[in-house]
């Protein structure tokens, strides 16, 4: 693995992770106080849901930028992109 590759992949983690928090800590702020325990149950499901749905759409975000970023700095530098094999992506 590449070091440009272990980079991306601890951004993702990192921009997951932050996310996740950011998401949670926002149902937190909205959930009513006063639940039955099923509705409890349901807003703690759901929540996870929102959470990985938003860090899920944000991590697919910032791949899409690094790699029109590394693109740009390639072409200027005048490097191409290395070619993947189909061991590297398996």
């Amino acid at each position: 693995m590449k070091k440009l590759e272990l980079i991306k992949g601890g951004l993702e983690l990192l921009t997951s992770i932050g996310v996740g928090v950011l998401a949670g800590s926002a149902i937190g702020l909205v959930k009513p106080q006063n639940l039955g325990r099923i509705k409890k149950i349901a807003v703690g499901v759901g929540g996870i849901a929102l959470s990985n749905m938003a860090a899920d759409r944000t991590v697919e975000y910032v791949d899409e930028k690094w790699d029109e970023t590394e693109t740009s700095v390639r072409e200027f530098f005048g490097k191409p992109k290395p070619e993947t094999s189909e061991e590297d992506e398996a």
